[in-house]
Parts: structure tokens; sequence; C-alpha cells
């Protein structure tokens, strides 16, 4: 099937502006879209997702789709999507960032009306903007990157977030307070460094692990520091399903959360509520996200967009059973 590659080789143009040509973008002159036009219909390409008031499709990117808050973004912005009258087309890309800038290209392709990009630290070698400079699709990005000036961003006030959190730690009398995540917390890291620097208490690290993703990153944290002798009164979870495994491993060696240790996760997962003890967590307001990111997508569709906006959302501390007084443990 001819794609807009195929249209961009013929014409000898990029693959932006045979895209705009295939939308009668204003950007181009009247000469330029009509023979992009002809080649289109001579080789046979038929445009998929054809933009209409009656034909609406948003593309979700996103990292993975089974991790507790991606999963709570994807159906946040789908409902959202929805309400107004659109369809969504979602991809993921496991932290990759050939895969993502492949995503982006093939819903470009297929002419979706907007592209949301969720997901999280920069990679090395990672530059977002060599995946829109060429797309001639609105997006909105719910990502962690703090230096995008390509197109609207929104994302957690992780910052303030985690320095509630040592708060709490603090004020229950923590001081040897762990971090254990994987290879992409190394901001939320640094946040809980200067939370606790701003306390007067050191960040020793060697009660800092970053493993696997997910579940195995807690589990195997908590059992590698025991093993090493470190000792810990509270542990900070990089996100919920982290903490989870935290809870399960000093389980196994015998220590009582929170009695014998304190743990904090972040996102606020739809189980940490009912797992027991519930898990004291970091709510990213994932509702507040979806929200405004749609509204700013929106409005790019509609062209009413005007600067590029970086919009951060405060996050909320919710308190339950994960945390309590310091005191001395059974290490």
């Amino acid at each position: 099937m001819p794609t807009i590659d195929d249209i961009a080789k013929i014409a000898k143009v990029n693959k932006s502006t045979v895209s705009k040509a295939l939308k009668n973008s204003p950007d181009l002159n009247k000469d330029t879209v009509r023979r992009i036009k002809k080649i289109a219909g001579e080789i046979g390409y038929e445009k998929h997702f054809r933009k209409s008031e009656s034909n609406k499709v948003l593309g979700i990117v996103c990292p993975e789709i089974d991790d507790a808050f991606y999963s709570q973004m994807i159906n946040g912005l789908v409902r959202r999507a929805e309400k107004e009258g659109y369809k969504c087309v979602i991809l993921s890309d496991n932290f990759d960032f050939e895969a993502e800038k492949s995503s982006v290209e093939y819903l470009t392709e297929k002419n979706v009306a907007g592209i949301f990009i969720v997901n999280a630290e920069v990679l090395k070698g990672y530059d977002f903007y060599e995946i829109v400079k060429e797309c001639s699709v609105p997006i909105v990005r719910v990502s962690a990157d703090r230096n995008n000036d390509v197109c609207d961003n929104i994302w957690i006030n992780e910052k303030a977030g985690i320095e509630d959190a040592i708060e709490h730690l603090v004020s229950l009398g923590h001081r040897e307070i762990a971090f254990i995540g994987d290879c992409y917390g190394k901001f939320r890291l640094a946040c809980l460094k200067e939370a606790m620097n701003e306390r007067g208490l050191v960040f020793d690290d060697g009660l800092c692990f970053l493993g696997a993703r997910r579940f195995d990153s807690g589990y195997s944290g908590i059992k590698n520091m025991l093993s090493g002798g470190k000792k810990f009164t509270a542990v900070f979870a990089q996100y919920d399903d982290v903490a989870l495994g935290v809870i399960k491993a000093l389980r196994e060696e015998g220590l009582i959360v929170p009695d014998d240790v304190s743990v904090i996760g972040f996102d606020d997962a739809h189980y940490c509520d009912f797992i027991n003890p519930a898990l004291t967590t970091i709510n990213s307001k994932v509702e507040n996200l979806c929200e405004i990111a749609f509204a700013l997508l929106n409005k790019k569709i509609s062209g009413k967009s005007g600067a590029i906006q970086y919009v951060l959302v405060k996050p909320e501390l919710i308190v339950r059973q994960t945390t309590a007084r310091a005191k001395v443990s059974k290490q």
C-alpha cells in the first residue's frame, strides 16, 4: 500500500510537506498542494483516519501499558477524549527512542487529529525535537522533560510531592531513609536528597538501589540492602509498584510495615487503598493531568493555541497505613 514516504520521494519534498498538502494546509501554495494530491492519486494512496467533523481520532504514545501509572494515564486520556467524540489509537514504545519516533511517524501518516506523548525521564541520546520536527500533527507531551520548547508539556511537580513525603517522614522521626527505584528514578532521587538536605539530613548513598523495572526493583533492593547490613527506618519507593516489592521483601525478612520500616510510594495506583496495610503514597493527580492535557491538545486542534505552555500539577501526599513513628528496627 502506498505511503506518505512514497509520495514524498516522488514529489521530492519531505513528509511533513506531503502531510500538510493532503490536509490542505494554508502554509503551502496551491500549486504544491495540487501537485502532491495528483501524485497521491496516481499511485493509489488512500489517506487513513481522514480528518473531518465526522471522524475524530487521537493517538496516544506511551512507554508501556501494564504499569499502574501509565495505565491510569491511558484510561484517563481515553475517557476524556471519548467525552468529546474522539476515538484513540494507543501505541507502546517500551522506553525506546526509535520506537517512539516511529510511532509518531505512523500516527502522523494516518492523519490523526492530534497526539499525546506520555513518557518518562529523557533517555540517553534522546532528542525530542527529532520526533516533532517532521510532524504536522498537534502534539501535547505528558512528560518529565523540563527542557521542552517545541510543544505544550504537562507534568507532575515531583519535587513538591517528594518534599511533602520527606517532611512527613521527618515529622515521624525518620532520619535513615532509603530510596529504591530503577534507571529512570534519578530525578526523584535528586529531589529526595535535596529535601533531606533542606531539613538538615544527609542522604546515605549506600541506601540507594536503582534496579530493574517495577516490583522486582523494590524486592531486589530490600534484599540487597539487608544482606549488606544496611540500616534504615523508612523507604521511599520511586513508584507504587516498587513499593509493593519493598513490602513483600520486608515481610520475608521478618520486618513489619510500618512498625519496623515505613514505606511511601508514588502515583497512588488504584490498588493502594486495598492492600494490607494500605499504602501511603503521593497522588499524581492523573485526572487533572488528563483534563489539562486534553484541553491543550483540543485547543491546538481547533487552531486556537498560542505560546507553548509548560504546566506543573501539584501532587498530594495521601497518608495511609504504611508510615508510622520511627523506632529502633529489628534489622
